[in-house]
């Protein structure tokens, strides 16, 4: 029995998981526009960073085995399967770029520790003091380049594998 239908199942299976872990925080994204209270706001935060492992776990493994996969069904001849490749980093590189910053620039205004930092280091001091600079800075996220972008290269990578045109 090949190992190859094995492989394209935990593919399968680990981009469920990553939307569905990821999911979370782009609803927490779009729920941010419309939140004016600092404690709700920090329970959005909250709730987005507690997904932040499963999110990064099962991309992951999204990436290991489709690479996997690719070697299996010798697809690295093909073109197609670069240019899944090439927009998973394109994509990867946007919403570390916006995404991450945008998450993180809103928790240093809040005085919530990063994701990264430790439990026992005093949180980066507030700089949103004020309910218009908290704000502001909510309405910074580029919520919708995100959004589209994501959805967007989801498809892209969706059809080049299902379609493998070149």
């Amino acid at each position: 029995m090949s190992v190859y239908p094995w492989v394209v199942l935990i593919h399968v299976i680990s981009a469920f998981g990553f939307v569905m872990a990821h999911g979370v925080s782009v609803v927490v994204l779009f729920r941010l526009q419309g939140e004016r209270d600092r404690e709700r706001i920090c329970t959005l935060l909250e709730l987005s960073r507690a997904t932040l492992n499963p999110m990064y776990i099962t991309l992951i493994l999204v990436l290991i085995t489709g690479i996997a996969g690719g070697f299996l069904a010798k697809w690295w001849r093909m073109g197609w399967i670069w240019l899944a490749l090439a927009v998973f980093f394109a994509l990867s590189f946007v919403m570390g770029r916006y995404g991450r910053a945008y998450f993180e620039t809103l928790r240093s205004a809040l005085g919530i520790a990063a994701p990264n930092q430790s439990e026992n280091r005093a949180p980066i001091p507030v700089t949103a003091e004020t309910p218009e600079q908290l704000r502001t800075l909510i309405a910074s996220g580029h919520s919708r380049l995100l959004a589209w972008s994501g959805l967007g290269g989801l498809a892209v990578i969706l059809l080049l594998m299902l379609m493998k045109p070149f």
